[in-house]
C-alpha cells in the first residue's frame, strides 16, 4: 500500500516564514527595552506627582492636618459614666429593697451597665459596704450587715 503523501511547501512560502521568524526574533530586544522604559516612565510620573503635592503644601494650597489621636474609650455601654461617678447611695437604696441582686439587675435599676458598674461593685465590696455570694455571672450582691 502506498504511503500517504505529505504536502510539500512551496520554497517561496518557506523562505517568507523563515524571514518573518527572524524579524520577530530581532524585535524581542526592542520589546524588552520598551517595557523597561515604560516602567521607568511610571516611576518618574509617581515622583512628579509627589513633588507636585509637596509644592502645593509649601505654597499653602493644601493644608495638612495632623492625625487626631484615638479617643480613649470610656465605658461605651454605660454612656460614658465612670465608676467614681456612680453613687453608692443609689446602689445601697436598691439593695435595701431587693437583696440579694445580681449586677445585671442593679445596673438596670440605676441605669448603668458594663465595666464601670463592675468596678464600683468591687470597690464597695472592698470597702466593706457589700458582700456577695456566687462566682462571676451568678454573683449576687447584698448589703453587709453588722
Amino acid at each position: 500500500m502506498p504511503q500517504p503523501r505529505t504536502p510539500t511547501r512551496h520554497p517561496a512560502i518557506k523562505a517568507l516564514e523563515d524571514e518573518i521568524a527572524a524579524i520577530e526574533k530581532g524585535q524581542q530586544p526592542t520589546r524588552d527595552q520598551i517595557a523597561e522604559l515604560e516602567a521607568s516612565l511610571r516611576e518618574g510620573q509617581q515622583v512628579i506627582a509627589r513633588n507636585r503635592a509637596a509644592i502645593e503644601v509649601l505654597e499653602g494650597k493644601v493644608a495638612i492636618t495632623p492625625a487626631t489621636p484615638r479617643a480613649r474609650r470610656v465605658a461605651a455601654s454605660s454612656g460614658g459614666v465612670t465608676a467614681s461617678q456612680i453613687s453608692d447611695d443609689r446602689i445601697i437604696d436598691f439593695l435595701g429593697a431587693n437583696q440579694p441582686a445580681r449586677a445585671l439587675d442593679i445596673g438596670a435599676a440605676i441605669g448603668v451597665t458594663g465595666n464601670p458598674l463592675s468596678v464600683k461593685l468591687k470597690r464597695m465590696v472592698d470597702d466593706g459596704k457589700l458582700t456577695y455570694e456566687g462566682e462571676r455571672r451568678q454573683r449576687a450582691y447584698s448589703l453587709k450587715t453588722g
